[in-house]
């Protein structure tokens, strides 16, 4: 063969006579080829690859006569995405060109390329400068795929593609070196890559040959890296696509045909599932592998798209099996775009690119296909191709903004975002023809509907802040509520007389929200958000006026009644619009935040309750809450909110579909039910009556006797129940439940009963008592935001409920062993232990919720978790007061016998009220009396101990998952049971 240098001489270049320019290239005598038709004959399709080498011959003629003729100018600009102005000045130009390889651009290959689409190996000892050296195309690739400067992608780009060009279709170098495993490696890689670009644009592909699969064994069995045998994984896919590719295409170019494209279907889908069987669970998650599974699926059921023969529809009935393989589609289609958008499209391999764009089309197909039995609109509750591009549009845009603070300029994703905005309007018009009874594309224009904004896009800017600090300061507003009692609860019962009475204060708040909790779930499942919610913040705020306004315990118990019926919605609904208002995988950043402020009410409670009550009065406990959630509200009321899904106006219709669903028995049998449990606590505690008297057993009996009618009447209703059993039967939410019932009881119970001990044992004020627990306070402050940014940073959940479990164990543990005596060097660093673990696991079991359901799902889940949240906490209260009086009435005969039971459980938890009990001439008896209080303490934070263990226990179950992408693929789903079965 004449030598490159010489075939580009300045001489023009001249056919020979008798040969054409292929056979001269060859050097080779010219045989006719016969392929050439003549107009008018049938096509022979077997003849594609030699027109096309032909057509490729004119084209390395007119490239040899360009390059004789003229030179490349050395000014020539390239456009940068997203403006037609900005071009590289020419020295820019030929540095881009120029530059050699270097070791981070290297370095960035290997760590966020290579692994998602291995088709080289570089060897971990292999420098930048070798690889410039020793393939200085590849080191070209490997530059242009790393950088991030619009700019210099295209030059770069265009240089490879010249220097490609030169080499295959000038050079003539179109053989690779098969007995070495780099050549082996290209020549699979080729194949992979062929086959993806054949399934989507329809072109011949390379075809599998005994070399090929020569060359995948020998690959697959002496791999020199990791990649390889994932390169080897990719090619016996796309072997099976490629299968189903040449069936499809088969019967798209003969009309005539009498083969039955469905039927090739099963044994197609038999081949691809013994393909599967042959590769591991590591090589089934990972990501292109998935890519070229859904290539595979894809192109297989594409199969049912094409219309049967005529002759064969007389004799078989095939619509509901063609109906299933449709199905089948469109749920890979949805699975496909879905693993696309979820993916940080900074390490976006060809394959995933191809396949999204391919799955948009294919669900277009399907949304426009009319054939009976098949349902347009299911198609497109599953599947939207509008959503879908107004998903990605956003994700091209959410990249290209994290590129443009590295590079200060736009990149290639900008430009495709606006291309997709671009084309949308051409295929929507007859997209919504198909949805449509009215045909006439004339009228269609003015009939469609335009796609609501708020369905399309995430708040963003001043709008996501309004929103997130709006629901924040009810949210806190809401856990202030639950904790301020603590230091204010001593002045309270002594104003009321009514120590018996605290588990009330707590347990009718709590329970009144746990029970109304699932219903406000399915409220918000059916009603607008932002109306659901705000109405729920006004009950809250009507029960705060009624508590301030209240001048005996009764009425106080009313006013913490209405209180937790607005809390019974607030939390629901604040998880659910921060689910809907912002991407999922930022969902664990900005629930830290809003978990995070909402916690500071919870800890801060007792310090803001400690002020007010000494300094203006306990109703300001509650009065407080008036202007802060009043202007919440109102700025929150002038924000449009996205919806997770679409939902009616309100309408009496409406509201006589929805009623049956709130499950209004259930919460009639479960109501009566927890309110004699508890009334059976409290009055047994609160030496009203004896344990074993009549009314304490009647009450447990009939306690029981209700909660077992209302567990049937769930198992009867199913998923239409209160409490949904089909979501309890999801490991990762019954133990999400758990483990945040624990660790919320314990933060409330804590709450209450640490102010307790700095006031009765220590004789602090209630503002003192506030200032002695800011080490929990802070501590578990700064742990809640910090898990939630690192949780979304490093994807997994599961480490810090378990470091959250073991801690607040340890730190309840801790806080169990003080004494009047304990110095304050330990309760303070019991108490920093105690909250670092509440606060790390705070967010843990929302977040596991989130990914663990659909995001129309999340309400209901939500409000089932917080159900059990309520209710542990409203009984958990409670039985921690009869502990404290149980253990305080038999420490009091032991250690101050001289002291009434009664009267020092009648007397409250306040400084001065517990030694004004002491009798006179008694006072020795003050440390056996104060020995007393903080036994019923320690008996108390055992409780906390024990609840706190069982959260770390179930904490292992609620799965190890990545939450930065949502795995929906079949493989990976499988996958994930390894992990946690959700």
């Amino acid at each position: 063969m004449e030598p490159a240098d010489a075939r580009r001489g300045s001489a023009p270049y001249v056919r020979n006579a008798g040969a054409c320019e292929r056979c001269q290239r060859l050097d080779r005598d010219c045989i006719p080829s016969t392929t050439v038709r003549t107009r008018g004959t049938k096509r022979n399709t077997v003849s594609k690859s030699s027109a096309l080498e032909e057509k490729l011959d004119d084209i390395v003629s007119l490239l040899r006569e360009r390059n004789n003729s003229q030179h490349v100018r050395p000014t020539e600009t390239f456009p940068t995405p997203g403006s037609s102005e900005q071009s590289p000045s020419s020295d820019s130009l030929e540095e881009a060109r120029d530059q050699d390889l270097t070791e981070q651009e290297l370095a960035t290959f290997r760590e966020r390329h290579l692994p998602d689409f291995p088709l080289v190996n570089i060897p971990l000892d292999y420098t930048a400068v070798e690889l410039q050296r020793d393939k200085p195309t590849a080191a070209l690739a490997v530059k242009a795929l790393v950088t991030k400067e619009a700019v210099k992608q295209v030059v770069l780009g265009k240089k490879l593609r010249e220097l490609l060009t030169q080499k295959i279709l000038i050079d003539g170098e179109r053989s690779l070196p098969l007995l070495t495993n780099g050549g082996r490696r290209a020549y699979i890689a080729c194949f992979a890559l062929s086959v993806v670009i054949s399934t989507t644009m329809k072109y011949d592909a390379m075809r599998w040959s005994s070399q090929l699969e020569s060359a995948c064994s020998i690959l697959y069995a002496h791999s020199e890296a990791e990649g390889d045998q994932i390169l080897v994984a990719l090619a016996r896919l796309a072997k099976v696509a490629l299968e189903a590719g040449d069936i499809y295409r088969q019967v798209s170019d003969d009309p005539d045909t009498t083969i039955h494209p469905a039927f090739s279907i099963a044994p197609l889908k038999c081949s691809l599932n013994q393909t599967k069987e042959t590769l591991t669970p590591e090589q089934l998650q990972h990501s292109t592998v998935i890519a070229y599974l859904h290539a595979a699926e894809a192109s297989i059921y594409e199969l049912a798209l094409l219309q049967p023969p005529t002759l064969l529809m007389r004799y078989c009935d095939h619509n509901l099996k063609r109906i299933e393989y449709l199905t089948g589609l469109l749920q890979t289609c949805k699975a496909c775009t879905e693993s696309f958008l979820a993916f940080d499209l900074s390490h976006i391999t060809a394959p995933m690119m191809i396949m999204f764009g391919y799955s948009v089309k294919l669900c277009y197909c399907l949304l426009t296909l009319q054939m009976n039995g098949w349902d347009t609109t299911m198609a497109r509750m599953t599947l939207d191709p509008a959503v879908c591009f107004e998903r990605a549009i956003q994700h091209c845009e959410n990249t290209d903004a994290a590129l443009k603070l590295e590079t200060g300029e736009d990149s290639i994703f900008r430009q495709a975002a606006e291309t997709m905005r671009a084309t949308a309007p051409q295929w929507r018009v007859p997209l919504a023809a198909s949805m449509t009874d009215t045909p006439e594309p004339k009228t269609l224009e003015h009939q469609i509907t335009p796609v609501d904004e708020n369905e399309q896009r995430y708040l963003t800017g001043i709008r996501l802040v309004i929103v997130l600090g709006s629901v924040t300061l009810v949210s806190f507003l809401v856990l202030l509520d639950m904790s301020i009692l603590g230091t204010a609860i001593p002045r309270i019962t002594t104003e009321f007389n009514a120590l018996p009475d605290v588990g009330w204060y707590i347990g009718a708040y709590n329970l009144t929200a746990a029970t109304l909790q699932p219903l406000s779930g399915k409220l918000y499942t059916n009603f607008s958000n932002k109306y659901t919610y705000l109405t729920f913040t006004f009950l809250f705020e009507l029960g705060s006026v009624v508590c301030g306004l209240a001048t005996s315990s009764p009425t106080f118990i009313v006013g913490r009644v209405i209180a937790g019926l607005g809390a019974a919605g607030n939390f629901n609904g604040a998880f659910s619009i921060i689910s809907s208002s912002v991407p999922l995988d930022k969902s664990p950043l900005y629930t830290g935040i809003l978990a995070g402020f909402a916690q500071l009410g919870m800890v801060a409670g007792p310090l803001i309750g400690g002020l007010l009550t000494e300094h203006v009065s306990w109703q300001w406990c509650f009065y407080i809450n008036l202007p802060i959630g009043g202007v919440a509200a109102v700025l929150f009321a002038f924000i449009a909110i996205p919806e997770i899904v679409e939902k009616e106006r309100v309408s009496l219709d409406l509201i006589r579909r929805v009623v049956p669903e709130l499950d209004l028995f259930g919460f009639a049998l479960f109501a009566p039910a927890a309110v004699m449990f508890l009334m059976a606590l409290q009055f047994g505690s609160g030496e009203t009556y004896a344990w074993n008297s009549a009314t304490i057993i009647g009450l447990l009996c009939g306690a029981g006797v209700t909660a077992l009618i209302f567990i049937a009447w769930e198992l009867k209703r199913g998923d239409r129940a209160m409490i949904p059993g089909g979501m309890l039967r999801k490991r990762t939410i019954w133990t999400s439940c758990v483990f945040g019932s624990a660790l919320m009881s314990c933060s409330v119970v804590a709450s209450n009963w640490l102010p307790t001990y700095f006031q009765a044992v220590k004789g602090e004020g209630p503002t003192l008592s506030g200032v002695h627990i800011l080490p929990t306070i802070l501590s578990a402050l700064l742990f809640v935001v910090a898990s939630g940014a690192l949780i979304t940073r490093q994807g997994y959940y599961l480490p810090w409920g378990v470091f959250s479990g073991v801690s607040t164990a340890i730190g309840a543990g801790l806080i169990s062993m003080w004494t009047p005596s304990t110095s304050a060097a330990k309760w303070i660093g019991h108490q920093l232990v105690f909250g670092v673990g509440r606060g790390a696991g705070m967010q843990v079991p929302i977040v596991a919720i989130q990914n663990a359901v659909a995001p129309a799902q999340i309400p209901v889940a939500m409000a089932v978790f917080i159900f059990f949240q309520n209710f542990s906490t409203s009984i958990a209260g409670v039985v921690s007061n009869t502990i404290f009086a149980q253990t305080l009435t038999e420490s009091i005969l032991r250690y101050a016998p001289s002291v009434s039971p009664h009267e020092a459980l009648k007397a409250g938890s306040g400084a001065s009220a517990v030694r004004d009990i002491l009798p006179a001439g008694h006072e020795g008896e003050l440390e056996g009396l104060l020995k007393a209080y903080s036994i019923g303490l320690r008996n108390v934070f055992y409780l906390l101990a024990g609840l706190a263990v069982a959260a770390t226990v179930v904490s292992f179950s609620m799965g190890w998952k990545d939450v930065r992408k949502k795995q929906t693929s079949p493989e990976k789903a499988q996958a994930s049971k390894k992990g946690g079965d959700v």
